[in-house]
């Protein structure tokens, strides 16, 4: 397994830790805790070590590249993706609950087409709950316990096709949810007070699949003020190019 993590310098610089800030559910580094079979990724360890990222089979494995992240094909049937699991290889949901302090989300990903209307994040069995840029417009979409919300882009306008951005999903106790773009807050914010349930990368539940790439997915279940959204952004953007 390959394990790429940031260590501390000679100078006693520390690099930010994720787990640093309360809350921390999962952190998925695309440069640690890798397994491959020769190029392609068979299993995705979180920081924390109790969450695994693996496809369903040999067909559905996700290219993998030091440089460029965990590649999926965006094939409508049987398409590239990795299913969540437990600790004993077990499939299981991460949910995350407005009402019990709130959630953030935060992924670094490319498309190669941003107006495709396709999953990022979502669920094994239910069209419920994922997370998807817009088809035909500037706009991300995030559903939750069934409910759409539909987030205006407007710094920046768009997205570039093939160019890596973080986008962070930040909601509070009572819902209210702001996205930010490489840590740019958006405008448009939107209320859901539902639950998140996410049990898969790459894919959602119906043919609207990811074709691009993820270097990072980091999930907690609470909100983040300032000063520590700001940690982690500091912590991602080496990964935005």
């Amino acid at each position: 397994m390959l394990g790429l993590g940031n260590s501390s310098s000679s100078s006693g610089y520390t690099p930010f830790d994720p787990s640093s800030i309360t809350g921390l559910i999962a952190n998925f580094n695309f440069q640690s805790n890798i397994t491959l079979a020769t190029a392609e990724l068979t299993k995705w360890v979180d920081t924390t070590g109790v969450y695994v990222l693996a496809p369903p089979d040999t067909n559905t494995r996700p290219d993998w590249d030091d440089e460029t992240g965990v590649a999926f094909d965006g094939a409508a049937s049987n398409p590239d993706r990795l299913e969540l699991l437990d600790g004993e290889s077990v499939a299981t949901a991460i949910t995350l609950d407005s009402d019990d302090g709130g959630w953030c989300v935060a992924i670094v990903y490319t498309s190669t087409n941003w107006d495709d209307g396709k999953r990022v994040i979502g669920h094994t069995s239910s069209n419920s709950n994922y997370i998807a840029h817009s088809s035909g417009s500037n706009t991300v979409l995030t559903k939750a316990g069934g409910t759409s919300k539909v987030y205006s882009l407007d710094t920046p306008s768009s997205l570039t096709d093939g160019d890596f951005y973080c986008i962070m999903f930040n909601s509070d106790a009572e819902g209210l949810t702001t996205m930010y773009v490489n840590n740019v807050a958006q405008a448009d914010t939107e209320t859901n007070t539902a639950d998140f349930v996410i049990s898969q990368v790459g894919a959602g539940n119906d043919a609207n699949n990811l074709a691009g790439k993820i270097k990072n997915l980091v999930i907690y279940n609470q909100d983040l003020d300032v000063a520590q959204r700001n940690d982690l952004y500091d912590y991602l953007k080496s990964s935005v190019s």
